[in-house]
């Protein structure tokens, strides 16, 4: 009889139990080393904990990395039971947040590289608790919303409740999605989206934080369809603020996240040509006669493996920074030089060099008398008449006003 009752009595001096790297909250736990299991509430993987629980263990990376929990369940009577997490080895050190109810920490990491979790639960009702697994460094992305930050530019995107399954009530999650690659601008494709209309809603902001510039506030069916970090976000990140209330919980949104690389400044400039500009900046030549080119270009990053077009305005085109075309026929010409670099950015500025051809006069000859003998003389006589030149314009070039929604306001654009 002792025998069995020592049996049943050793596992009541445990302040946990551990199997295959499972930790289970059912005492105070003090602090464990590791970078890896799985971490339960009192009941286990499948039961709920208990009432009148007051616990806390600190898990520790023991090799000074970070350490962090995902939370892949959670659920706990919604204001009553309450789950605290700290930056650190105790529960004097800063607070990473507090959780109730389905607000999950969703992934939640301590940088310091200790996580403290403590946990009370009141005298009356109880939930299914948590499943949370850890681990250490840089938490993997995950493609629910949750409080985590994620470094991605490839992936889905959803609500906490995943592809099929609809988020949950009194919810707030902080999601940052920052590009993977360097200098790269977020962008997330809404497919689907589907919010308890005026309740629950969906605040995108243009950086790494929620005190970034808003992109917006979104509930019911109004999508955020395709949001771009903008060229004045150097960071390239978008985050991602969702409360819902108590109750109603709906699909949510299904989204893409991908990255574009904004392009660099690409100005295109005329150095020089022969023969040279005249004063009006004007290259005037006689027809047959052929002009030599050269051009630059300033860029806002890089150059290297830029390519070089001169288009000379007479259907021809030539490639380099310098070039030369010959003008067989009068006219007024256009020359401009595209630079193009490998990411397929071009410039935007037009150099409109003019190069004006020659017209063919027209002469009119006479000779008095017009029949002559030997030894006599006549008179010559030519009549030169000028063709006209007709210079063509070129067209005017104006940048894009965008018209706010307003009254009493003016706006304007400049055309030269």
């Amino acid at each position: 009889m002792k025998q069995f009752l020592l049996c049943i009595i050793i596992p009541t001096f445990l302040s946990f139990y551990i199997n295959s790297q499972t930790y289970t909250l059912t005492g105070s736990l003090g602090t464990i080393n590791t970078c890896s299991g799985t971490f339960f509430d009192s009941g286990g993987s499948t039961g709920s904990y208990t009432n009148g629980q007051n616990r806390t263990v600190t898990f520790c990376s023991g090799n000074g990395q970070p350490i962090f929990l995902n939370f892949t369940q959670f659920a706990t009577e919604a204001g009553w039971d309450i789950m605290t997490i700290f930056n650190g080895p105790t529960t004097a050190s800063p607070q990473l947040g507090t959780f109730s109810g389905t607000n999950s920490p969703g992934t939640i990491v301590a940088l310091s590289g200790c996580i403290t979790i403590r946990f009370t639960s009141d005298g009356s009702v109880v939930g299914a608790g948590w499943t949370a697994t850890i681990g250490c460094g840089t938490p993997p992305p995950s493609p629910n919303m949750s409080n985590a930050s994620i470094v991605a530019c490839s992936g889905n995107f959803f609500d906490s409740g995943g592809s099929a399954g609809n988020y949950g009530n009194s919810q707030t999650f902080v999601y940052t999605i920052c590009p993977s690659t360097p200098g790269a601008k977020v962008q997330v494709n809404f497919s689907a989206f589907s919010l308890e209309n005026g309740f629950d809603f969906l605040q995108i902001f243009n950086g790494p934080n929620i005190t970034s510039p808003s992109l917006g506030t979104y509930t019911g069916t109004t999508s955020p369809g395709i949001v771009t970090a903008s060229a004045t976000n150097a960071s390239g990140c978008l985050t991602f603020r969702f409360t819902s209330d108590g109750s109603i919980a709906l699909a949510g949104w299904v989204a893409a996240i991908s990255c574009i690389s904004p392009c660099q400044t690409i100005t295109s400039n005329f150095v020089s040509s022969n023969p040279a500009p005249q004063a009006d900046g004007i290259i005037r030549i006689c027809q047959g006669q052929s002009v030599s080119f050269t051009g630059s270009g300033t860029f806002s990053n890089s150059g290297t493996g830029a390519t070089y077009q001169w288009n000379f305005g007479n259907g021809t085109t030539a490639n380099g920074t310098t070039a030369s075309a010959t003008y067989a026929a009068s006219g007024t010409y256009t020359v401009n030089l595209n630079i193009t670099d490998p990411s397929g950015c071009a410039n935007s500025n037009l150099l409109n060099r003019k190069v004006q051809v020659s017209t063919t006069p027209t002469i009119t000859t006479s000779a008095v008398p017009t029949t002559i003998c030997q030894g006599q003389s006549a008179n010559l006589n030519a009549a030169v008449t000028m063709t006209p030149f007709v210079q063509n314009c070129t067209p005017p070039v104006s940048g894009t006003t965008f018209l706010p929604d307003g009254t009493g306001a003016s706006y304007n654009t400049a055309i030269t």
